[in-house]
């Protein structure tokens, strides 16, 4: 396991406040960057915050979210 179950706790809260949005907030960037590289094992610099960089945002978020999803269901 790469997250305490606080810091689990936290992300997936997190998540949800982002996948009920229809946009990323600017607090939460760094945020979900830094476990988007932290799940997939890899460094990638942080992208801008501007609409041509949405699609490594959406990586992003998608990352989380199938990590998330990949624990529920080994939970279940």
């Amino acid at each position: 396991m790469i997250y305490t179950e606080e810091e689990l706790k936290e992300l997936k809260e997190v998540m949800e406040e982002v996948n009920n949005s229809s946009f990323l907030p600017e607090s939460q960037l760094s945020y979900i960057w830094n476990n988007h590289v932290k799940i997939q094992g890899k460094q990638e610099r942080q992208p801008c915050s501007c609409g041509s960089a949405a699609k490594h945002w959406k990586k992003a978020v998608n990352t989380i979210n199938t990590y998330l999803s990949s624990l529920d269901t080994k939970t279940n």
